[in-house]
């Protein structure tokens, strides 16, 4: 992925004549309704879909054995007005998204009722892929995990009541990405809306996901104990989740190579390979491939040990395009903003080389429902300026991308074009500094086109 900070290493690219010469403004002539549309990915949060109908006119999915145990354990005890903390754990292809869905079908059945179950995950992304929300947005709790609990304002406490009035069930997927701290702050949240000390608001909890991952990033995984307040606080929060069911059967059909393949990952995840899997995993060695198969690789997305050598991977792309280059400077209040990393910038990155048919990933969640989220991936169309303005020493008013998986409303008819315009982001430094910046909160991807 590309570079996570905001200070650039020297590079000619965005500087060279190509670069200097090059009329930016010409992007307006290009758009001349651009105006009208620089505000579109605003709109999108005021966009509802219509989901109270969803689904009604088919049947339930059928669930195997396994899956059948806990969504009948979930519905037995919404039906006795009891709560519960379950765990639903699996790997890939174990059909956990087919019971999620069974058991939100009939949740919202036996209560007549929408909201009576909730889906959140921590991610935009696997909001996206599982149709809910992410938990940030559902609870109004705050992404930078350096900050303390802090209840609701009055006014948004009491809006968040009459809008989680009749919820009974709340399901979190991908609970492994979920720590001892976020699990605190769930569990704190849901009780001032619920208005009860109750641990969750006395409502039920149902974590569903597979421990075989990678833990939290910045927090304590669920399974450690210890730490300060908020992680003392979530491994009690954790605690009550006493009841487990494990779904081993996978129902995805694959190749016996795949089979073999899948089957080698899940032993790698247990740590218990056997010498024939490590054998596998050799064939693919990058010194092993043809020539032809290399090449076909050439602009998949790259995963880099450091930070340096992926902007260096990006710098090469770039170059490749053959596009002029836009140096694209963030505008900030002072040093310490300006030095500040993309992090602690909410995703802002102080330089951001582009060009046309550069790719590149937003860092910030703009629609959900409509794929816009934070890892979503798109193609630069076109970079507009303000007329007069130019690059280096301007921002651009809008940046056209292209969407890879955006299906909300269409700016332009024919593409999933939407403008990306800039923002401007706020925050306190480590050392008390008020900061705040202008500028995009995305960058480049590593893929060339």
């Amino acid at each position: 992925m590309a570079p996570n900070f905001r200070a650039l290493e020297a590079t000619d690219l965005g500087l060279r004549d190509i670069d200097r010469n090059h009329s930016w403004s010409r992007g307006l002539l290009d758009n001349p309704t651009i105006h009208k549309k620089i505000g579109f990915v605003n709109t999108l949060r005021q966009v509802v879909q219509d989901t109270h109908d969803s689904g009604s006119s088919t049947s339930l999915p059928a669930l195997s054995r396994q899956q059948q145990a806990p969504h009948d354990l979930v519905l037995d005890s919404l039906r006795s007005n009891s709560t519960i903390r379950l765990i639903i754990s699996g790997g890939a292809g174990t059909g956990k998204s087919t019971l999620i869905n069974a058991i939100v079908r009939s949740t919202r059945e036996l209560f007549n009722n929408e909201n009576s179950v909730r889906i959140m995950v921590p991610t935009g992304v696997a909001a996206f892929n599982i149709g809910g929300s992410t938990i940030h947005q559902e609870l109004g709790i705050t992404a930078d995990k350096s900050q303390s609990y802090k209840k609701l304002e009055a006014e948004r406490c009491r809006r968040m009541q009459v809008d989680f009035k009749n919820t009974k069930l709340i399901i979190i997927d991908e609970y492994i990405m979920i720590g001892t701290k976020m699990l605190a702050y769930i569990d704190l949240r849901l009780r001032d809306i619920f208005g009860t000390k109750e641990s969750f608001g006395n409502i039920s909890i149902v974590l569903v996901g597979d421990m075989r991952q990678l833990p939290p990033v910045f927090d304590t995984p669920l399974y450690a104990e210890g730490g300060r307040e908020l992680q003392l606080t979530g491994n009690l929060s954790y605690s009550e989740f006493k009841q487990c069911f494990r779904l081993e059967q996978v129902f995805r059909q694959s190749g016996v190579e795949e089979l073999e393949y899948k089957e080698a990952l899940s032993r790698l995840s247990d740590g218990k390979s056997p010498v024939a899997h490590w054998n596998l995993f050799a064939t693919r060695s990058y010194a092993t491939l043809s020539v032809e198969e290399i090449h076909s690789f050439r602009h998949a997305l790259r995963l880099f040990p450091s930070k340096d050598e992926a902007a260096s991977y990006n710098e090469e792309r770039l170059r490749e395009l053959g596009f002029p280059v836009a140096h694209v400077l963030s505008v900030n209040n002072c040093l310490t903003a300006e030095g500040a990393s993309s992090d602690d910038a909410k995703g802002l990155q102080n330089i951001l080389l582009l060009s046309k048919q550069a790719r590149v990933m937003l860092r910030k969640n703009y629609s959900t429902q409509f794929g816009l989220v934070n890892g979503s991936t798109g193609t630069v169309k076109d970079i507009i300026y303000k007329e007069g303005d130019e690059s280096p020493g301007n921002i651009p008013i809008a940046v056209l991308v292209e969407f890879d998986k955006y299906i909300g409303p269409r700016v332009y008819e024919e593409s999933t074009v939407v403008p990306i315009i800039p923002v401007t982001t706020n925050w306190i430094s480590s050392s008390g500094v008020p900061c705040h910046a202008s500028g995009f909160n995305y960058h480049l991807s590593c893929v060339g086109q």
